[in-house]
């Protein structure tokens, strides 16, 4: 999962509930806390090494700090890689010009044969944006 702390949060409840069937599952999340589709295309041109790779074994989380995004997508060989924008600005459509080039990206290290996927995440309101940062977030 290429996101944020929604990220973290689906990884460690999926792998819960895959476990308690029986299926074992290898989730990672290249991580950022609050990170929009903008920074991570900016992030991978630049190969900053921001990332946490994280994902949940058992009861606690596997972390491998200072990470580029290239280095977390030549890890392994994946199978499926999810993108995911800020809740922050998730209702705003501007926010999603550098989705393209940042999928283009992506695939130019993985190559064509990993299934690409969306993970949707709701937006947050200016009230609550006021709860969290000094510097709220305002709409248009």
């Amino acid at each position: 999962m290429i996101g944020n702390s929604y990220a973290d949060d689906t990884l460690a409840y999926a792998a819960r509930i895959a476990g308690s069937y029986g299926i074992n599952v290898n989730l990672w999340d290249a991580f950022i806390a609050s990170c929009t589709i903008d920074m991570h295309y900016s992030n991978i041109q630049s190969g900053a090494t921001s990332y946490s790779m994280r994902r949940m074994n058992g009861d606690s989380w596997d972390y491998r700090d200072n990470k580029s995004l290239t280095e977390i997508l030549n890890f392994t060989d994946w199978d499926i890689i999810t993108f995911q924008q800020a809740s922050a600005v998730v209702g705003l459509p501007d926010s999603y010009n550098n989705l393209g080039n940042l999928v283009t990206a992506v695939k130019g290290i993985v190559g064509d044969d990993v299934s690409l996927k969306w993970y949707s995440t709701w937006a947050n309101d200016n009230d609550y944006m006021k709860t969290l940062t000094p510097n709220p977030i305002h709409y248009l």
